[in-house]
């Protein structure tokens, strides 16, 4: 009996306990802090966003979200790798969605020095977890999903230092839609399974990291916006920064 075929029987015997529950792939705030100046601060010029680190290591030193970053395990080798092309990502999104918003976001790159009154995001990944694929697939509902929780902070340029306005964490993970299992019966998803059909091991969309990524700085930029419009920098004509 092959170990695939042995696979597909276990996975068959978590799948009823699996229908109970079903949803959408989302991300969510677990956690927020916001610190009000002692003084009113004039709207900002633009918005440098650092590549967010795929840990704490990544961070400034003296940045205040080191600590909560470190809460998580220092990545190996390969998982440190993927953490960066996902803070690549993370950053990428970020600027895009605060762009749509008609605020001046712009990248920061290596070096890079704010002028005073300039907003700085940087941040880092607490947890980075591809999942089980092939469980995710098979069976959904979260069975193996991915999951990807992250730190993030919002800064103000004041003199050469960085006053710290408010900082964010969010947690995403994979949909708890059906899988194959369900939506094709388990008989034909195991018989494309053991024929090595190729959509068995990949995947596109909300499911992967890369949803998951997409979907932090979605809510990054929600969170973003929000300050904005609590601080008034936000003009009052619709779709304007």
């Amino acid at each position: 009996m092959s170990r695939l075929f042995v696979r597909l029987s276990v996975l068959a015997g978590c799948l009823a306990g699996a229908l109970l529950v079903s949803g959408c792939a989302g991300a969510h705030i677990s956690r927020q802090q916001t610190k009000i100046p002692g003084q009113e601060v004039a709207r900002p010029g633009r918005v440098l966003v650092h590549d967010f680190a795929g840990s704490a290591a990544g961070l400034p030193p003296e940045s205040p979200l080191v600590q909560a970053a470190a809460r998580g395990a220092p990545p190996g080798h390969e998982a440190a790798a993927q953490g960066r092309r996902l803070g690549a990502k993370v950053a990428k999104y970020l600027i895009d969605d605060l762009i749509r918003s008609g605020i001046h976001a712009v990248p920061a790159g290596p070096g890079s020095v704010p002028r005073t009154g300039d907003v700085v995001i940087h941040g880092a990944f607490v947890v980075v977890d591809e999942g089980d694929r092939f469980t995710r697939v098979m069976i959904g509902f979260g069975a193996g999903a991915s999951r990807l929780k992250t730190v993030s902070g919002m800064f103000l340029a004041v003199g050469g230092k960085l006053v710290p306005l408010t900082s964010v964490e969010i947690e995403s993970q994979g949909s708890k839609m059906p899988g194959m299992a369900v939506s094709l019966g388990f008989a034909t998803a195991s018989s494309l399974a053991m024929s090595g059909a190729s959509s068995v091991y990949s995947e596109i969309g909300p499911e992967s990291l890369n949803g998951a990524a997409e979907r932090t700085a979605h809510k990054i930029a929600v969170h973003v916006l929000g300050e904005y419009t609590r601080r008034g920098w936000r003009s009052t004509r619709t779709g304007s920064g």
